[in-house]
């Protein structure tokens, strides 16, 4: 994560069936990566994967 002025996400929490809200303060619009990794019952490496955010 990069350091900078605005706090860190703020930790997940499940809200329901495998749904997880992410709160985080964005220094500016444009477009962004999310980048996520998660420890899976029954597999041997977090799954990792992306997402492509754009802010207004």
């Amino acid at each position: 994560m990069a350091e900078g002025p605005n706090p860190p996400p703020v930790p997940t929490m499940e809200e329901s069936n495998g749904v997880y809200r992410v709160h985080a303060a964005l220094p500016m619009a444009g477009d962004w990566t999310l980048t996520l990794a998660a420890r899976v019952p029954g597999e041997t490496e977090p799954v990792r994967g992306q997402l492509n955010i754009r802010v207004r």
